[in-house]
Order: C-alpha cells, then sequence, then structure tokens
C-alpha cells in the first residue's frame, strides 16, 4: 500500500480536487462509498510522510472527498500538523514553507496559531526568496503563504510581477500558477489576467468531454485556477463538461496502480 501511495498520491489529490472544483456532487455521482472509502484509507496509508508534500497532497485529498471525520483521519491530521511544525526551522526555501503554511491553513485553529509565531523567519525566508528573482513560481508560494498565514499582500506589486514573469515565460504551467496567485490578491482588478483564460483553453488537446495538459497536475492547476478567477471575478467559467475527464482519469490511473 506504500508503494503504491507514493505513486498515486499527487495525481489523486490533484483530480480530486479538480472533479470537485468542476461539481461539488461529481465525486458521489461518480464514485460509491465504497470507493470514496478506499481512496481515503490509501490517502491515508502515506505515514510516515518523509517530505512535507504528503501531508500536504493527502489533505487536499481529503478535503476533496469531503469524507467524514474519523480516527485515522483526525490522527493524520494531529500528526500532519507535527510534522510540519517540527520542520519550520529549518525550513530555507519557498517551497517547504508553502507547504507548511498550507498544512496548517487547511487545519484552522488546531495548527496555524502555532505556525503564526513562526512568521518572524517565514517572512525573513520570502523576503530573501523574492530579492534575487521573481518567477512565477515564486510569486505563487510567496503569495499563498502570506495569505495561509493572513499577512497583508501588495495586489498591486504582485500583479505586475505576474505580468512580468509571464512575459519571461508563458507557459500553461506558469499562467495557470498566475491564476492561481492572482486569485489570491484582494479587491483588484484582474482583467489583464483573467483575458488569458481563453488563450490557454485554446491550447489544450481538447474534445466535447476532455481538456488536456502535459501533465494531470498542470491540468488540475489550470482548471482549479480558472474556476479560482471565475469565482473572483464573478465571471461565468471558461470550461465545461470537465468532471467526466476528471473522473475517468482519476479512476484509469487508480486501475492500472
Amino acid at each position: 500500500m506504500q508503494h503504491i501511495c507514493s505513486s498515486f498520491l499527487l495525481t489523486s489529490a490533484a483530480l480530486l480536487l479538480c472533479l470537485s472544483t468542476v461539481d461539488a456532487e461529481a465525486l458521489s455521482d461518480v464514485f460509491s462509498p465504497h470507493d470514496i472509502t478506499r481512496i481515503r484509507d490509501l490517502l491515508l496509508s502515506t505515514e510516515p510522510y518523509g517530505e512535507l508534500s504528503t501531508p500536504y497532497h493527502v489533505l487536499r485529498g481529503l478535503q476533496a472527498l469531503g469524507t467524514s471525520s474519523s480516527e485515522n483521519k483526525d490522527g493524520f491530521k494531529r500528526n500532519a500538523c507535527a510534522y510540519a511544525l517540527s520542520h519550520i526551522d529549518t525550513s530555507s526555501d519557498l517551497q517547504s514553507l508553502f507547504y507548511i503554511s498550507s498544512i496548517a491553513a487547511e487545519l484552522g485553529s488546531s495548527c496555524l496559531p502555532d505556525v503564526i509565531k513562526k512568521k518572524s523567519h517565514i517572512q525573513s525566508v520570502v523576503s530573501d526568496a523574492l530579492e534575487t528573482e521573481q518567477t512565477m513560481e515564486k510569486l505563487y508560494y510567496s503569495t499563498s503563504i502570506s495569505t495561509n498565514l493572513g499577512l497583508d499582500v501588495n495586489s498591486e506589486s504582485v500583479l505586475a510581477s505576474i505580468l512580468t514573469a509571464l512575459d519571461d515565460d508563458e507557459t500553461i504551467q506558469n499562467t495557470a500558477l498566475a491564476f492561481l496567485t492572482a486569485s489570491q490578491l484582494p479587491d483588484f482588478d484582474l482583467t489583464a489576467i483573467y483575458e488569458l483564460v481563453e488563450d490557454v483553453v485554446a491550447q489544450a488537446d481538447e474534445t466535447p468531454t476532455t481538456l488536456y495538459y502535459d501533465s494531470l497536475e498542470t491540468t488540475s492547476n489550470v482548471i482549479t485556477g480558472i474556476f479560482a478567477m471565475a469565482t473572483k471575478t464573478g465571471e461565468a467559467p471558461a470550461i465545461t463538461s470537465v468532471s467526466s475527464f476528471c473522473a475517468a482519469v482519476l479512476i484509469t490511473s487508480w486501475v492500472n496502480f
């Protein structure tokens, strides 16, 4: 089971989130209660973690599943928080702090206050990272960290940096990260970013029921990013009929593993 989880974790969490983003009721329409229990148990079997990304992706998957509380799930949450807290002082890169802050934000009051106590260290790492080069990935991580911890975000500065980063490297993955980053900015005109949505959709390998990019993670980021932007701007989502795609790929991946 451990081997299956380590191979399957990112795909399952990304696609579950993708499916639940498109249609909150789609999971129960596609999966039986037994299926959901199996996927939940698969995600919960990942301890010991080995790396910070593991509890992060598991929590995303559990959130998407919407499973009811259980002793195993509650125990996983306690252990995930303890694991995240144990890595704060030794984490000197944005990705690690992104995982830590995201885990804490997902767990809420049972974990977040203890992470916020370390905000001086976290802010120092973020500042140092952005002084050298502001790539789209760094902007996504740093904005997410600030949002997760309730820290102030300079929307005007972040938006300008997003546009500059996209001018330097406008890949599908970077544009998806731009959507996910911009959707976190409070009370700001995001027209310049939202205008990129149609271009991204046009670049997909698309049929009436399938929207796919170069990887499952990128596809999930694009879909969740587009829906996040639609929610933020109040515009209708630019993509439809992707629930069946997400479910089909998830089921296929699950069977193959």
